[in-house]
């Protein structure tokens, strides 16, 4: 065998096609609706690049609006629940002040 050929184990299997004739009409309308494209790829890569890497920028620069507002959400909702809001001291009262009158209730 030469270098490059095909070999079959089974010459059984083997299916010969005879070579047909070419449509000129076909081929020639084949060849008017036939357009070239030499692309400038990298400049191509390049924008897609470009516009890969903005849209990651955005996408983190989102994400972090969203963490920060999530993180002022929950100092709010911690504030909230503590009791700091609670403790001032116009709202506060002593209980030695008004002891008298409690014992004067009392009894």
């Amino acid at each position: 065998m030469d270098v490059g050929q095909v070999g079959f184990h089974r010459q059984k299997d083997v299916k010969l096609v005879k070579a047909i004739k070419k449509d000129a009409e076909v081929l020639n309308a084949i060849n008017k609706t036939k357009r070239e494209e030499f692309p400038d790829l990298a400049a191509e890569k390049d924008s897609r690049n470009l516009e890969q890497i903005n849209d990651n920028k955005a996408t983190i620069i989102e994400r972090r609006k969203k963490e920060k507002h999530e993180k002022e959400e929950h100092i709010r909702q911690k504030e909230l629940r503590e009791y700091a809001a609670l403790m001032k001291p116009s709202k506060m009262k002593s209980n030695q002040e008004s002891n008298e009158d409690l014992e004067e209730d009392f009894m």
